[in-house]
């Protein structure tokens, strides 16, 4: 997978918007996020503004996903984009 495919960075995009609207919604400040789950704050900043460098969309790991999702006391498949990019090797 290159990491500037687009249709992993869109998907990348929307799912730390969908983290941050949840988040906001709630009325939580994101340090009470990462002290809930131990991240560091540069560690969710980069989920959340969806970036983990220049042009480079966030990667993040599956438990750190989970881990956020509990925190905000919701789904985890219900914060996933609902287009899978497909990110097969052609």
């Amino acid at each position: 997978m290159d990491k500037t495919d687009p249709a992993w960075k869109n998907y990348a995009q929307e799912l730390g918007i969908n983290i941050a609207r949840v988040r906001t919604a709630k009325g939580y400040f994101e340090n009470r996020v990462v002290a809930d789950v131990g991240l560091s704050r540069f560690t969710y900043w980069k989920l959340e503004r969806r970036e983990s460098n220049p042009d480079t969309p966030a990667n993040p790991r599956l438990r750190s996903i989970l881990a956020v999702t509990q925190a905000l006391d919701v789904e985890l498949a219900d914060q996933l984009p609902k287009h899978i990019p497909d990110l097969r090797r052609r």
